[in-house]
């Protein structure tokens, strides 16, 4: 009797042990698999872990970064974040790497790598996740713009900004001041080629113009020659390398003046060496003293602010060219969804977080970047004055039109020559004005002749 008892109440431990095991497992949908709801689930008690990668780490950002990253997960004890803060160069193929293996990524920064993000199906839609964010109604027009510039239906969000680029001006006053300048109200072009020329002197060192002539030259070049170029451009800001009957803007005379001009800035007011400057050189150049003009993204003002006496330097309008028109390059960095996440809800959650007036609003003004949401602009006295007014100034003139692409839905497919070493081959007179634009003209053709006009 006592061993058939011990045995009845070994089979009921067992049974309320299968009950207990089967509680906790997810229902299957009709084919089989885990239903959604259930995807972003972890077992009880355990932490979600979201891994988040930033393309572009330095100690300001990562600063700021894991600031609100311990906020949330103080305020979200079952939430960890992992922020993955490889060095800026490689970032992007490391990526790129990381999204095409079984390693978890759930959140990237957009940077260079986004494009091809995108081309590969890695990049999870969000407009179903935002629809009900509170934070879409104080978005800037250009924070939202750039939601959707990549997408080609105009309307499907890939990411959420985290900050504005656009580009400015930036002079020494005391080199002015020592050579008897006073800066103009509205730079123009000519202005920035005559005074910098005016302030060169070699041989003390002082320079006129930090010119890049290196990594991503050749995006200079293009912006000062949309300013050349008058009505006939078109009107689509992701499709600025077209005029609007689809010629290639590298086809017209307008081209030629422009590559001339850019060349005469760097023999005439440059150091040599720039020919292989790139962002780096360019703000170290500036802020050492050696070039007295450049022009940079807003995220250097940051840099001359906790590095620069304030005396000694200013800001001004990116220059007015000869068609009485501006080009603004509006970039930006945003935080995108992995396709592979598996906690979507917790990682939207998170951006959602992280993107909001009072986070965005301290994000940026530790790095220096545009915030997305106009609240902060209006109600930040470091947004709404001092350098950072010179963006509400340029707006006011109505000249900027604003560049995002040279050609949304054909780029994957245009084929040239590395851009910048070309380009620097014509600096150094090894190949002529006409056989470099023709080859850039050619390759937008091509792509423009075989997927039609898509604007």
């Amino acid at each position: 009797m006592k061993k058939s008892l011990v045995s009845l109440i070994l089979v009921i431990c067992m049974i309320a042990a299968t009950l207990a095991g089967c509680g906790g497992a997810a229902p299957a949908s009709s084919g089989g698999e885990a239903a959604p709801a259930s995807e972003s689930a972890a077992p009880s008690g355990e932490k979600i872990l979201i891994r988040m990668i930033d393309s572009l780490a330095a100690d300001n950002r990562t600063t700021a970064l894991n600031k609100i990253i311990d906020a949330y997960m103080k305020e979200n004890p079952n939430i960890e974040i992992e922020l993955i803060s490889p060095p800026a160069e490689g970032s992007d193929a490391k990526i790129l790497n990381m999204l095409n293996s079984e390693e978890q990524l759930d959140i990237i920064d957009t940077g260079n790598s986004f494009s091809s993000a995108l081309n590969n199906g890695w990049i999870e839609p969000l407009n179903d996740y935002l629809k009900d964010w509170d934070g879409m109604n104080t978005l800037s027009d250009a924070a939202k713009g750039r939601m959707t510039c990549l997408s080609q239906d105009g309307k499907t969000q890939y990411c959420i900004p985290y900050g504005i680029y656009q580009r400015l001006l930036f002079y020494r006053t005391d080199l002015f001041e020592k050579a008897g300048i006073t800066a103009p109200e509205l730079w123009t072009y000519d202005d920035w080629y005559e005074i910098g020329k005016k302030l060169n002197d070699p041989a003390n060192g002082i320079y006129g113009i930090g010119f890049r002539g290196g990594s991503r030259g050749s995006n200079v070049y293009d912006n000062i020659l949309l300013t050349f170029i008058g009505d006939d451009l078109c009107e689509n800001e992701n499709y600025r390398g077209f005029l609007k009957d689809g010629t290639s803007v590298y086809r017209t005379p307008e081209a030629v003046e422009a590559l001339e001009y850019y060349k005469k800035v760097y023999e005439e007011c440059s150091p040599s060496d720039s020919i292989a400057w790139g962002f780096a050189e360019m703000v170290q150049g500036f802020m050492s003293g050696q070039c007295a003009i450049i022009l940079q993204d807003n995220d250097v003002i940051q840099s001359c602010e906790s590095g620069l006496d304030p005396n000694v330097w200013a800001v001004g309008n990116y220059p007015i060219g000869p068609s009485g028109y501006g080009s603004q390059p509006t970039g930006y960095g945003g935080w995108a969804l992995t396709k592979k996440c598996e906690h979507k809800d917790e990682a939207i959650k998170f951006m959602e977080y992280l993107s909001s007036a009072e986070n965005n609003g301290a994000f940026c003004e530790a790095t220096g970047l545009i915030p997305i949401h106009t609240t902060t602009i209006e109600q930040n006295s470091y947004f709404s004055s001092g350098h950072y007014s010179v963006f509400n100034q340029m707006d006011e003139t109505g000249k900027y039109r604003v560049f995002t692409s040279w050609g949304l839905g054909y780029s994957d497919i245009v084929e040239t020559e590395d851009r910048d070493e070309y380009l620097q081959k014509y600096l150094k007179g090894e190949v002529s004005a006409e056989d470099l634009l023709d080859n850039w003209a050619s390759a937008w053709e091509a792509a423009y002749k075989e997927r039609g006009q898509l604007w």
